[in-house]
């Protein structure tokens, strides 16, 4: 049975009866900001300003953070000299400190109500009136079945039905995982590549001769882009023309 909807509602009841506390650090949340009433539902104030860097100063293409300025080129030294099949990325923040703790604590089906809230935040912080959400499907990334009944929850998928909640926008569940691959997290860059390479395919009730124009694929994390850039490369060979993705957090693959 997936507990995970229940882990939701039962958090949700909680706050309703006892004073909010922060999904991170669990410290009650006494004084919510005005301006940031709304994330702060989720966060206290110092775990809000230690997870979400506004405005982020990323790249324009692949997210990641860059020192040179955000506004020298649409490529930063990490993907100038890469040839990526998505559009673009958009980040909450990078993969480092808090932000790093809180992606391994959404791992494990008892915090998806932390996956959820920082779902609301790339939404609210990043998305909300961007060109990225001017498409047809957010689609998560998908996780291999034995892998995701061994773990009971897919982080990716909380994130997207969260974000298709708030946007509007169409969820869809298009995607399969045909091969079990090794850890991404272990490999070379160019092994992570060829570990994903043909690890992606439509599911049966996905018409794949009639794709959508515009996806919205969802991670938790993005590194190197390897298993994204096999979701949008499969997509575009089936005829979908613009591929956005969104993640939680941007590391930067050695």
């Amino acid at each position: 049975m997936d507990m995970t909807p229940l882990y939701a509602v039962w958090d949700s009841l909680f706050r309703l009866v006892y004073a909010p506390h922060c999904y991170v650090c669990r410290k009650e949340i006494v004084e919510l900001p005005g301006k940031d009433r709304l994330l702060n539902r989720f966060f206290c104030p110092e775990c809000h300003r230690a997870l979400i860097i506004n405005p982020w100063p990323g790249c324009h293409f692949c997210g990641a953070y860059r020192t040179e300025g955000r506004e020298s080129s649409r490529y930063c030294v990490h993907c100038r000299d890469e040839k990526f099949a998505f559009d673009q990325v958009v980040t909450l923040g990078m993969f480092d400190g808090l932000l790093r703790e809180a992606i391994y604590m959404i791992k494990k089906p008892e915090c998806v109500y932390l996956a959820r809230a920082l779902a609301e935040s790339l939404y609210r912080t990043r998305l909300k009136g961007s060109s990225v959400l001017d498409v047809d499907w957010i689609v998560p990334a998908p996780m291999h079945k034995n892998r995701l009944s061994e773990r009971g929850v897919n982080d990716a998928d909380v994130i997207a039905q969260r974000l298709s909640d708030l946007s509007g926008i169409k969820y869809v569940d298009a995607l399969s995982r045909t091969a079990v691959t090794a850890l991404q997290r272990k490999l070379s860059p160019q092994q992570r590549r060829e570990n994903v390479r043909g690890a992606f395919e439509w599911r049966w009730h996905v018409d794949k001769d009639k794709p959508p124009k515009s996806v919205l694929i969802v991670d938790d994390v993005l590194t190197t882009g390897a298993t994204c850039n096999e979701i949008a490369r499969m997509m575009k060979s089936i005829g979908v023309e613009t591929v956005y993705v969104a993640v939680i957090a941007r590391a930067v693959g050695d």
